[in-house]
């Protein structure tokens, strides 16, 4: 629960590379997930629909223009995300279990699949989910303060999932893995990870 009111917006930079001024939004009362859809919630909506229209499920699976796809087929025809993929090189070290897949934020999918999901999982729950605005994202990221992170102002490597977290590639790893990249409200992996 993200509770209405006015926040200190900081926004992001321009298109000319300028940091755009901080300003005062009002928001009405809003909720939000607790931590990035993951491969688990989303690749449920993709079996469930593979069932009714194949193809569009397929249109719709996980992929990237480097990798492909980013999801396989289990023993039973079911999509499931492709741990070889996802976790790679000396990550596999901390994550040895192909299962922690289905943990990752949900990544290579359009905004027109994410859409699709919310339509889906709206239908599931019996009231509206959808995406959130920028302001509403930001609000629940960084507070009402203006903070510049969602723990402060203060940088470390090691505080999210981005490059220098780790001495490793940086790639995705499950969410709740960095306990300092949580806001004021409670959301987590605002700053890393998928974002």
């Amino acid at each position: 629960y993200i509770p209405g009111g006015p926040f200190l917006a900081r926004g992001g930079t321009t298109e000319y590379g300028d940091q755009e001024d901080l300003r005062e939004v009002i928001l009405p009362d809003y909720a939000l997930g607790r931590v990035p859809i993951l491969f688990r919630e989303y690749l449920a909506f993709i079996n469930e629909l593979k069932q009714t229209d194949p193809e569009q499920a397929r249109a719709r699976t996980p992929r990237t223009k480097l990798d492909g796809e980013l999801c396989s087929l289990d023993a039973e025809g079911q999509v499931i995300p492709n741990y070889e993929l996802l976790i790679e090189g000396k990550l596999r070290e901390f994550y040895p279990d192909p299962q922690v897949a289905w943990e990752l934020p949900v990544i290579g999918i359009s905004w027109d699949d994410a859409q699709a999901w919310c339509r889906w999982e709206s239908q599931r729950r019996g009231y509206e989910v959808r995406l959130p605005t920028e302001t509403e994202w930001e609000k629940a990221a960084r507070g009402v303060d203006g903070r510049y992170f969602p723990w402060g102002n203060a940088y470390d490597g090691t505080f999210a999932n981005w490059s220098g977290s780790r001495p490793v590639y940086p790639q995705m790893e499950p969410c709740g893995t960095y306990e300092t990249d949580i806001s004021p409200f409670g959301v987590q992996d605002m700053c890393g990870g998928a974002s």
